[in-house]
This record gives structure tokens, C-alpha cells and sequence, in this order.
């Protein structure tokens, strides 16, 4: 050959291969062999189980296909990212073990942590009184901190919240129903209301206030507007979505029916998506929230269950069983009961419902009513996601895929932490093992979300007591405060 050129080099390049998934047996029958506990060495990322073959190349073909891989790979991140901030309940991307990284004080019950793009606001009520502050998502530095009117001093707490389901809102919304007086003088009448603030999640900027009248009964947000269900001083049920900013009202119902007991309002609920909400107060409704369009369901002294469903609500009656209606309030087809309410659903059922009779999981196409598939379990419905079914019962959970209902995994752990779907569409967290004593950190274990595999597992912090996704960040609560995990 002729020429004087420099000799191509030859490099090794390792080419990523996913394993096939194990087999396993279902839920109800011989459960399947374990996989490792820990694998060796660090983790694969986005936490597949791989192999790896060797193939030789050139030095400029191998430079060309790494550089193709990492870019391929970060527009796949960036898909998952996406995906992670549009889908409730999703955790962002998990590349390897999670540790502590910082905690804060908080006060307990939901919506007492909002993530809010970079900032996580947390609510404190305490001797010092309410507040939210702002830290920094990644080290825990604090940003900000807003006071909220109303001491301890001569109240009972009524309730400080900042509910949301997504990450990458700008805007923190805080619901404080105006503390009860445990004590007032004889002839001052005190009217219940809630106040609302709207906080720049970056400045802690308050960017507006108002204040709804009544006993507050239920909240959702929805994108930056939030629909408030209450009970007005004459007793009609009162919900509204309304801007967060302003307060402007963009959409009311008002219920015909009074209640007239105190008791009876404590019962008043709301339970709702960010599309529908179904509101039990004299009377049951389904509202569609983006334009408050109401169907009736039935009367609270019936006995009739109904729950939101995707875009609409489904209903069930001990006479006709369960139907489920479109976002026009319209009944499509039966169901033997209404879909098990999901930590977490990015729509990867497709054209099917999952519900659960107690007895049995099924999948119900939602077009026909047919049964397209069942698995015999007593395990509760827990998420939908990547085309796989959570389940999760006491010390068992396990995996079905979401197309066929066959098992793909499941497992039983000893730990005293309540389970909760922890994934972000290719990996699961769950609790392991307990640590010994009352007080010292169990396991977190990630397993590989369609085949079970364990992939890592990481000791948790002293007295978590429980896990929860907040805006795509795992969060761990202890008696008087947060543990955010990363």
C-alpha cells in the first residue's frame, strides 16, 4: 500500500446489552428464586441490569460510536427527565444508590413538602409559629422563609399546606385555614376561612394573596390556578378553582342541599385529580375541573363509591355495580368495581383499567367493558408505570405486566416502613431489611422494575419512618422533620 500514513490504532468498546427479564411465578403461587442482594461494583445506569460484549474498532470508528452513544444516551435522559416532570408520582431519573443528602424540620400530614423547580418548600408549625421555608433542592441551603399569620398563642392549628404534584411549577401555593380559637369572648363571632398565599418558589417573592370563606374540605392544584372545596356558613358545599395569584374566580358549584351539623361537615371530602375531582357533601358530584361542569352521582345517604379516572370519574352502586363515565359525565361501560386509586399512572395501561376486586387484579378494556386479562391476588393496586402493575400488601410486593396481567416478580421484605410505589419507570425502591432496634435505618433496596432484580441497595437514615415521591424527589419523614434523599 502506498503512503507514508500513521497506522490506524485499534481500541476496545465495551456495547450495552439489556438481560432478558426472569422468569417468575404469580403472586399467589411458589415464589420465584431471589436475586442478589447488592450486585458487585458500581451500578449500570438508569439502573438496567446489563451485560457487556467487547468488539474491536478502529480508533476513529470507535471515537465516532462513543461520541453517538453519549449522545444518544443524553437525549434518552433528557426523555426520561420529561417524562419524570410531566407524570405525578414519577421520580426523576435514579442513576445509582441514593444517601441523605440534607433534612429539615417539617410539619407532618401531605402537602407539608412542595417541590418547586430548584426549591423545596417546606411548612413548619411550631412554638415559633407557620411558615414556609425555601431550600435549595440539591445541598439543603436556605433560600427564603415566609411567616404566615397566625400564633399558637390561644389557637388550635387550622392547617397550613402547600399541596402540588409537580416539579418544575415556579409558583408555591400555600393553603392556612385560619386557626380555631380554643377559647373567645362571650358574643365575638369567629367566621372560618382560608387564606392563600402565592410565593416565588426562587425569591420567596409573595406574589399575591386572598381568602376564601368556610370550613376548607379539600384542595388540588391545577397548573397555577387551585380548586378549593369548602362548606359555606349556610351550609352548601362550595367548590371553585380559582387563580393563584389573584384569587379570581374562574368557575363555581354551589349545592342545593344544606348541611346543617358540624359532624356532617368534618365528613365532607374531596378527592380529586388534576381533571376531576368528585366532591361528597350533601350530595355527591364528579366536577370537571377544567371548566367546573358538574355530573350528580347520588346522595350521601346512599351507598355509592365514586373516584376519579384519568380524564373523567368512574361510580359504584350496589345495584348496577361499577361504571365508569366519560369527561362528559356519560356512562361508557361496567366494571366489576371502580379502578384502585394509583400513587402513580403515566397512562402505559393504554386502552385499559386496572382494578382490583379484593380477590383477583384485572385489566378491563375501557372501550368494550371486556375482561382482557386476570391475576388471583389479594395484593392492593399501587401504581402503572412502563407498562407494569404495582402491587404492594403488608410485606409483600410484586410487578404484573400491565398488557397480559402475567407476573413478572415478586417479592416479601421484613421491614416496618409502609411501601409505597418509589420508581422512575426502569427502577422500584423499596424498603429491606429493618435495621436492629427500634430507632436504627433499615435498607433501601432498587431492583430493576420488569425483571426484580436487586441492582443496589443503600442504608437509610435513623428514624425514617416512611418514603414518598414529592415533585420527583424521594423524601423520607421522621418524627419532626424531612430527610431528602439524592
Amino acid at each position: 500500500m502506498a503512503g507514508s500514513g500513521r497506522a490506524a490504532q485499534m481500541q476496545l468498546v465495551e456495547v450495552e446489552e439489556t438481560s432478558p427479564a426472569r422468569a417468575a411465578a404469580p403472586p399467589s403461587g411458589s415464589r420465584p428464586e431471589p436475586g442478589p442482594s447488592s450486585p458487585e461494583g458500581d451500578p449500570p445506569p438508569r439502573g438496567r441490569l446489563r451485560t457487556g460484549r467487547w468488539v474491536l474498532l478502529g480508533g476513529a470508528l470507535a471515537a465516532a460510536v462513543v461520541a453517538s452513544l453519549v449522545v444518544v444516551d443524553a437525549r434518552a435522559r433528557d426523555a426520561d427527565r420529561d417524562h419524570a416532570l410531566a407524570t405525578p408520582g414519577l421520580l426523576l431519573p435514579v442513576d445509582g444508590p441514593l444517601r441523605a443528602r440534607w433534612s429539615a424540620p417539617a410539619a407532618s400530614g401531605a402537602g407539608t413538602v412542595q417541590v418547586a423547580g430548584g426549591t423545596v418548600a417546606v411548612v413548619t408549625t411550631d412554638g415559633a409559629g407557620r411558615a414556609v421555608t425555601g431550600y435549595a433542592a440539591g445541598t439543603g441551603e436556605p433560600r427564603w422563609r415566609v411567616e404566615v399569620e397566625g400564633g399558637t398563642s390561644g389557637f388550635e392549628d387550622g392547617g397550613l399546606t402547600c399541596p402540588s404534584t409537580r416539579y418544575d411549577d415556579d409558583l408555591v401555593l400555600c393553603t392556612a385555614a385560619t386557626p380555631d380559637p380554643l377559647y373567645v369572648d362571650e358574643g365575638d363571632e369567629v367566621t372560618p376561612q382560608t387564606r392563600v398565599l402565592a410565593i416565588d418558589a426562587a425569591t420567596g417573592r409573595e406574589e399575591g394573596g386572598w381568602s376564601q370563606p368556610g370550613v376548607l374540605i379539600g384542595v388540588q392544584r391545577v397548573d397555577d390556578d387551585l380548586v378549593l372545596a369548602s362548606t359555606d356558613e349556610d351550609g352548601h358545599t362550595l367548590v371553585q378553582r380559582r387563580a393563584g395569584r389573584t384569587g379570581d374566580v374562574l368557575w363555581t358549584y354551589r349545592s342545593r342541599g344544606v348541611i346543617v351539623s358540624e359532624f356532617a361537615q368534618a365528613r365532607s371530602t374531596m378527592d380529586a385529580s388534576e381533571r376531576t375531582a368528585v366532591v361528597r357533601g350533601v350530595d355527591v358530584v364528579a366536577v370537571r375541573l377544567r371548566d367546573g361542569l358538574v355530573t350528580p352521582v347520588g346522595s350521601r345517604a346512599l351507598a355509592v363509591a365514586a373516584a376519579p379516572f384519568r380524564d373523567a370519574f368512574a361510580t359504584w352502586t350496589p345495584a348496577r355495580g361499577g361504571t365508569l363515565h366519560d369527561e362528559d359525565g356519560a356512562a361508557t361501560v361496567e366494571l366489576p368495581t371502580i379502578p384502585a386509586p394509583l400513587a402513580v399512572d403515566d397512562g402505559s395501561s393504554g386502552e385499559l383499567a386496572v382494578v382490583s376486586t379484593g380477590v383477583d387484579v384485572r385489566g378491563i378494556d375501557v372501550g368494550s367493558g371486556a375482561e382482557v386479562w386476570r391475576a388471583v391476588t389479594t395484593m392492593r393496586v399501587r401504581g402503572v408505570v412502563a407498562q407494569t402493575v404495582l402491587l404492594g400488601d403488608g410485606p409483600r410486593y410484586a410487578a404484573l405486566d400491565a398488557t397480559d396481567g402475567r407476573t413478572l416478580w415478586w417479592q416479601e421484605r421484613r421491614s416496618a416502613l409502609p411501601w409505597t410505589p418509589l420508581t422512575d419507570g426502569s427502577v422500584v425502591l423499596a424498603p429491606g431489611e429493618d435495621g436492629a432496634g427500634g430507632d436504627a435505618p433499615g435498607t433501601l433496596v432498587a431492583r430493576d422494575l420488569r425483571d426484580g432484580g436487586a441492582l443496589w441497595q443503600t442504608e437509610l437514615p435513623a428514624g425514617v419512618r416512611s418514603l414518598e415521591t414529592v415533585g420527583g424527589l424521594v423524601v423520607g419523614r421522621t418524627a419532626d422533620g424531612v430527610v431528602v434523599l439524592g
